[in-house]
């Protein structure tokens, strides 16, 4: 069903060029099995190229984040609840290196 509903998008011809992108993107984030293999192949390196080499001012890469990460931890000061959240944060990016830059074509 929902491939077929992604199909339907395909064929829309809209007047904005940058509407495909965006629903293929959203296609990918959120409904990955409709992607074909060839598009779960883009769509892996977008989302590395995007954690390791962000464009946007004020965004951090992957290393400069586990190293905020880490300071983080290292204040002897921080609450137990705040310590939580950034052991939480860190095995996120744990899980993002493994699914997306360790990924194995």
């Amino acid at each position: 069903m929902l491939k077929s509903i992604k199909d339907s998008f395909k064929r829309i011809k809209f007047v904005d060029e940058r509407i495909p992108r965006l629903m293929g993107r959203f296609f990918a984030r959120n409904f990955p099995e409709t992607l074909s293999p060839t598009e779960g192949l883009h769509w892996r390196d977008y989302c590395a190229k995007k954690i390791q080499l962000p464009v946007m001012e004020g965004s951090a890469e992957l290393a400069d984040y586990g190293r905020l990460m880490e300071n983080e931890l290292s204040d002897p000061s921080l609450s137990a609840p705040t310590r939580a959240i950034i052991h939480a944060l860190v095995e996120w990016k744990a899980r993002l290196e493994e699914e997306l830059l360790a990924w194995k074509r």
